[in-house]
């Protein structure tokens, strides 16, 4: 559910992109899967189909429609070279909506990405747009908002830079402080949690020998219940910065290493944002500064005095202080288990019939990765509590037989992958470790007719498939195809037919086609 919080748009710099006082859903930085959060949210405080504006002068340079991602889209760019981006929107205005059609209907696809000439639509400040809606992969009506820098075409942080004041009176909060201590386990450096805690006037924790901190750390605004990401985050030890970071913008290009930004196990189990203090040696975020030994901690006689000051965006600050002490004791550490695979060092494995890559690069850190058959026709590779950067390929060796093209990887626990067969190989790419196995996909996509409404002239079908997914479809009405309109969040397909003044019989042909070549098709004849 999108909760919000109040704000105004400041005049100066950019317009509001909407008709009503913004309220937020997300802003930037937020920690999202894979990801940082690179736009505000804004909630549809009066729901789907309020218009949308542009918020400077400029003119259309982009236009997408996908059922995925920010489905319709418009890209506006200033007269300074930065870009406005307006994303999961209901429908474009009729101008830039009619020539989206066209090109849709000359592509005979739903899906676009258009790019119109400078000239072609030029827009001023406050004209509108679009309106606002819930198409692509979004969780509920707003309007996404980026505008990306005109040097380095990265998003900004909106409402860091102060160009939208957010009505925000809340400070962020340290909810736990971890500490991790690092050993060298057989050659390769594990971390172990040795301590978490709330923070508290009196805290001291234990440290043997070398270790990093880590913190759970949430956000709100003023009158919200939803969570937001901090802003950054600036830790000294005896008075001394030894690491930073401030998200000033984030860079689609390095959009994955978010993965090892935060502790990776408890945000994919738990969603919490539990940020380390600590940068990985295969961490090519550029948004630390002055970070000392990568944030690596080194007990010593004296106690190490450490302060941790957290902001939002808004400026609020919290600040926790507390004490670290050497603990001479001798820690009993598992045994570890798996193959040596190193962060800087492509790996490869064979296990039975499969053989397993690790490109260079694929991990943040050394670790330790299982490889083996855990039953028959069942593969463990590594851990899903350790996070891949790069995918990693499985070449299985399959004699052929009768449905060698309907095979695939599956992850027991995220579900199917896929892979094409080829010469006795059937071969994927994945960047999730797990348990793997094949399956076999021979049943085609279903098709159910939802709506075929003579009074609204509208069809509309919902189309699933049980494993390797829709990828296909086509629609055609008396021998002409025509445009569906794909929600793959609903799983609808829908077209509005052009309604003769006096009733007349539509052919009605849908062939839904999934990732496997398995097809489906529907027919029907209505007349309207």
């Amino acid at each position: 559910m999108l909760c919000s919080t109040a704000a105004v748009a400041q005049q100066s710099k950019y317009a509001s992109a909407v008709d009503f006082p913004i309220v937020l859903a997300g802003n930037v930085g937020e920690l999202r899967t894979d990801a940082f959060h690179a736009g505000i949210d804004i909630k549809a405080a009066k729901g789907i189909g309020s218009p949308v504006f542009a918020i400077a002068d400029g003119y259309v340079s982009r236009v997408g429609v996908s059922p995925w991602g920010y489905g319709n889209s418009i890209y506006v760019t200033h007269r300074d070279g930065a870009v406005s981006v307006y994303g999961h929107l209901d429908r474009f205005n009729k101008k830039i909506g009619d020539w989206v059609r066209n090109q849709q209907y000359a592509k005979k696809s739903f899906a676009v990405d258009l790019y119109p000439q400078a000239e072609q639509f030029p827009v001023k400040r406050g004209e509108q747009i679009a309106y606002l809606g819930n198409s692509g992969s979004s969780a509920g009506p707003h309007l996404h908002l980026e505008i990306r820098d005109p040097r380095t075409g990265f998003p900004q942080n909106i409402i860091a830079k102060g160009y939208y004041e957010v009505a925000d009176e809340v400070k962020p909060t340290i909810k736990s402080i971890k500490l991790y201590e690092i050993e060298v386990v057989d050659g390769v450096e594990q971390h172990f949690l040795k301590h978490s805690s709330a923070p508290a006037p009196d805290l001291v924790f234990t440290l043997r020998g070398r270790g990093y901190l880590a913190y759970e750390v949430v956000d709100y605004k003023s009158g919200a219940g939803n969570t937001m990401g901090i802003y950054s985050l600036t830790q000294s030890v005896d008075g001394e910065q030894n690491f930073g970071f401030a998200l000033d913008f984030v860079d689609y290009g390095k959009q994955r290493f978010m993965n090892t930004f935060v502790k990776y196990d408890d945000h994919r189990a738990t969603k919490l944002d539990v940020i380390r203090a600590y940068v990985s040696p295969n961490n090519r975020l550029a948004i630390y500064n002055k970070v000392i030994d990568r944030g690596v901690l080194r007990a010593t006689d004296m106690p190490l005095a450490v302060r941790t000051a957290i902001r939002d965006d808004g400026g609020n600050e919290q600040i926790v202080q507390f004490k670290i002490v050497r603990d001479t004791s001798t820690a009993t550490r598992p045994k570890a288990f798996g193959e040596v695979v190193r962060w800087n060092s492509e790996f490869n494995y064979l296990i039975g019939n499969l053989s397993v890559n690790i490109p260079r690069e694929a991990l943040y850190d050394d670790d330790f990765i299982v490889c083996e058959e855990v039953s028959e026709g069942v593969y463990q590779i590594g851990s899903d509590k350790i996070p891949l950067h790069r995918a990693m390929t499985l070449v299985l060796a399959v004699p052929p037989h009768d449905k060698s093209d309907k095979m695939g990887f599956v992850n027991e626990k995220n579900g199917w992958i896929g892979g094409s067969y080829k010469d006795g190989r059937l071969t994927a790419t994945t960047n999730r470790f797990g348990a793997f196995k094949t399956s076999l996909d021979t049943i085609a996509p279903r098709i159910t007719a939802v709506d075929l409404a003579q009074k609204s002239a509208v069809l509309r079908f919902k189309i699933t498939d049980n494993l390797s997914g829709i990828d296909k479809y086509h629609l055609t009405v008396n021998g002409k195809w025509e445009l569906a309109e794909y929600d793959a969040k609903s799983n609808l397909l829908t077209h509005k037919i052009k309604r003769n003044q006096t009733p007349i019989s539509y052919d009605i042909v849908l062939t839904v086609t999934d990732a496997k070549n398995n097809k489906s098709t529907f027919k029907r004849t209505v007349k309207w």
